[in-house]
């Protein structure tokens, strides 16, 4: 229902604020107040809503009248976890090995005025030579795409 999905939310987002970890659900025992009744259902639900790409979702659906005109790529990468590396499963982890140690990268491309239009997600070893053109398809509206010299060499052309 809308309200328990309204609840969640307002949970997962009291975690992710009130945590000192990346990997909040590790210690969400620690933060959650008990008015939020179980962790497990909470973390239970936001592994449910990742698997079916429900976050991608609200994500596009809170880019609202994007600037077009401008945009802006780049990556950041983040430190995993040394524990967070090969877990169990089949799912793939985007999680890779770079002069960091283990680590993640997001591909972020911004509008005009900074806000987040798309992004890809991959281990910390892939370049951004690499996944900028899959990026850039995703911006069929753009008139000008600015990166930094990490892309220049980056080919313009689409049959490349």
């Amino acid at each position: 229902s809308d309200s328990s999905n309204d609840e969640t939310l307002f949970q997962i987002r009291f975690i992710i604020r009130n945590s000192d970890s990346f990997y909040f659900f590790s210690y969400v025992e620690l933060t959650l107040p008990e008015v939020f009744g179980c962790w497990n259902s909470i973390y239970k639900r936001f592994n449910a809503w990742s698997s079916s790409n429900k976050w991608s979702r609200v994500f596009k659906a809170l880019i609202v009248d994007a600037d077009w005109e401008w945009e802006f790529i780049d990556g950041s990468y983040i430190k995993a976890h040394q524990h967070r590396a090969g877990a169990a499963g089949q799912e793939p982890q985007a999680i890779g090995k770079s002069r960091a140690g283990n680590t993640t990268k997001i591909h972020l491309a911004v509008d005009g005025c900074g806000l987040p239009v798309e992004f890809e997600i991959t281990g910390g070893e892939v370049n951004d030579c690499s996944v900028a053109p899959q990026l850039i398809a995703k911006l069929p509206d753009a008139q000008a795409i600015v990166a930094d010299k990490g892309l220049c060499e980056m080919s313009t052309d689409p049959s490349q």
